[in-house]
């Protein structure tokens, strides 16, 4: 069986790196002295902007949740009391340790 079957661990020091390029670890970016250029190449555009604060997010849902620290919006309701929840995560879990 193999050696990164489930449960067991692997010995790296088995593993030969001398071939081992950074060229090719980065595949096309573009490699300079400064690590900061690589890690701008790679970091994620953060495209929706919160109109309250500076707050950035990839994910137009993020900001949505976000947004909901700012007017309060507490648009899930509790069937069994009167406890609202931002998140449905919440909701869920305010259910399950107060109603069952």
């Amino acid at each position: 069986s193999s050696s990164l079957s489930r449960g067991r661990k692997t010995s790296y020091s088995s593993f030969d790196l001398s071939s081992f390029s950074l060229n090719k670890a980065l595949g096309s970016l573009a490699f300079s002295s400064n690590c900061q250029s690589i890690l701008d190449v790679r970091a994620p555009k953060k495209l929706h902007q919160c109109p309250h604060c500076t707050y950035q997010s990839p994910k137009r849902q993020h900001l949505e949740y976000h947004i909901r620290k700012h007017t309060g919006e507490k648009p899930h309701a509790c069937p069994h009391c009167s406890y609202r929840a931002a998140h449905e995560s919440n909701m869920r879990r305010h259910i399950a340790v107060h109603h069952r």
